[in-house]
């Protein structure tokens, strides 16, 4: 479950924030296919998770587990970024509402 989460910090750092910006504008510029890759939280997700198994998992390696790890990666940073998008469009909902509420004519 905490790798899982690892997953999802990895790739919001990755996409999202400011220190990563320029590293993405170079990789993107340089392989668009990675301009693919960097516009989908669920690809981002599934590729940091391949990487990050290995690490998590040093003393017992299994292909199986590895394949599953990377879906699961894939899917949690998904669902994750998924909910997050609807909880700001609620909280922009209910702000419009109540400012259309005190609105006077």
């Amino acid at each position: 479950m905490i790798a899982l989460l690892a997953v999802f910090g990895i790739v919001f750092f990755l996409k999202e924030t400011d220190i990563t910006s320029r590293l993405r504008i170079l990789l993107i510029s340089t392989h668009p296919i990675i301009g693919n890759l960097f516009d989908c939280y669920f690809c981002l997700g599934f590729w940091t998770s391949i990487f990050l198994y290995p690490l998590t998992h040093i003393y017992h390696y299994s292909i199986v587990d590895h394949s599953l790890f990377s879906f699961a990666g894939a899917a949690s940073s998904f669902i994750i970024m998924s909910i997050i998008q609807v909880a700001a469009q609620i909280s922009v909902s209910t702000s419009q509402d109540k400012k259309d509420s005190n609105y006077v004519e």
